[in-house]
């Protein structure tokens, strides 16, 4: 754990992170300001703390909608695990009624055979 000083809309701040997080808590601090700025472009008089208010219901709604696509690309990857699941177990019963033909295909087969060398050993007798 290490403090770290921030800026976060041309303000100091000081944190606290683990050290593999330096580099991420900055990026979040530029990009926090970054959005906080572009908040005050669009807003024109309003002061810092509604600013970052503002800025922190934007970016609390965009990490809702990302949820929400989320659990909804979660929901299409178990439908589609569920189709193929049940195509593979469709192609697996095909194949296993292809195999009872051909077995049932081999049983007459070889029967005909037997019937037929039994005739000729009987000629043979």
């Amino acid at each position: 754990m290490r403090k770290l000083d921030i800026l976060v809309n041309q303000k100091p701040y000081q944190v606290i992170c683990e050290d593999s997080d330096v580099d991420r808590v900055r990026q979040l601090a530029d990009e926090v300001t970054m959005r906080a700025q572009q908040i005050a472009h669009a807003t024109r008089h309003a002061d810092e703390t509604r600013i970052l208010m503002m800025t922190c219901l934007k970016l609390a709604d965009e990490l809702y909608e990302a949820r929400e696509e989320a659990g909804v690309l979660r929901e299409q990857q178990l439908l589609s695990h569920d189709g193929l699941m049940d195509l593979l177990y469709t192609n697996q019963d095909r194949a296993d009624d292809m195999a009872s033909v051909e077995q049932e295909k081999m049983r007459v087969m070889l029967q005909t055979m037997l019937e037929k060398m039994q005739t000729i050993a009987v000629r043979l007798e």
